[in-house]
């Protein structure tokens, strides 16, 4: 009895062995893949044409809360396909950006990262809304540039994400200043923002750059962009159209919101689209744009 009793824990003991040996590589391998970003990021860009207020007389200053069937029609869309980063403009003040957040998250759609770069004044910032945590931020208004004797702070940020494919992702965004202004202060813009990202993409990080922006297409601000180092990527509709924006009488289609990107990310983007829909053409007069990258 004593013998067969030792051979029957001699047998459990090399039961237990076996399962531990088989058990241990797979618990490992699930500990490692909670540990990673998920396969893809989905990225929507948006100019939301003041989210929060409207400047109905023209002055500068806001005087009437965007018409809430318009707001309805903004969060059914952003609904419809959500990214898990919103890049943002038009939207205000960041107690507008709060507001968009927070809507999103009672019609079920979560963002806990929150991200503001304010404007020249508390009307005009921009931002990113995100599901995954930000590695970095940065903010290039908050810093003076100086040029010739006069200072410049543009209008953009960035925030750092790591992703599965790219560790170290920079997306920026960047409202740049209209055909109206002075093509010093035009050209001293875009100057500013390749020379920010011109160390970025030497150091070996990967960059993604969305612009807000009435430049044609072959614009020599554009140009900066592209001699810093990165490509245009084209975005376009199911019929092959890019514009992004539409007067309200239909008669005036333009582009004006672009997206350009370090070599590697451009040439690994899945999906590039330009969102069309019934909400979004009640939402305003811009349409947005997305990205999928793996």
């Amino acid at each position: 009895m004593r013998l067969d009793t030792h051979a029957k824990r001699n047998r459990l003991t090399l039961k237990s062995g076996f399962l531990l040996l088989v058990l241990l590589p797979l618990l490992a391998c699930h500990q490692e893949q909670e540990n990673q970003p998920p396969a893809d990021i989905s990225l929507r860009v948006a100019h939301l044409h003041d989210y929060a207020w409207q400047d109905r007389n023209q002055s500068g200053q806001p005087v009437d809360l965007k018409p809430e069937a318009e707001r309805q029609a903004l969060l059914r869309d952003l609904n419809h396909i959500p990214g898990d980063l919103l890049i943002l403009r038009g939207l205000g003040s960041q107690a507008s950006l709060v507001h968009l957040q927070n809507a999103l998250k009672e019609s079920g759609q979560d963002y806990p990262q929150l991200f503001y770069i304010p404007g020249p004044n508390v009307y005009q910032g921009i931002g990113f809304l995100s599901t995954r945590p930000f590695s970095e931020t940065r903010k290039l208004n908050s810093e003076t540039f100086r040029i010739k004797e006069k200072n410049y702070q543009p209008l953009a940020g960035g925030v750092l994400l790591s992703t599965r494919t790219f560790p170290a992702l920079w997306i920026w965004n960047q409202q740049a200043p209209s055909p109206e202004e002075p093509y010093e202060r035009r050209r001293n813009d875009a100057r500013i923002m390749a020379q920010t990202l011109r160390p970025l993409i030497q150091s070996g990080a990967e960059v993604i750059l969305t612009l807000y922006s009435r430049e044609e297409f072959d614009s020599p601000m554009f140009r900066l962009l592209e001699e810093a180092g990165l490509r245009r990527l084209i975005l376009e509709d199911a019929r092959g159209d890019s514009w992004t924006f539409r007067d309200p009488q239909g008669i005036l289609y333009r582009q004006d919101q672009w997206v350009f990107a370090t070599p590697k990310v451009h040439d690994a983007i899945i999906k590039a689209q330009v969102f069309d829909s019934k909400d979004l053409r009640q939402a305003g007069p811009y349409r947005h744009q997305g990205m999928k990258l793996p």
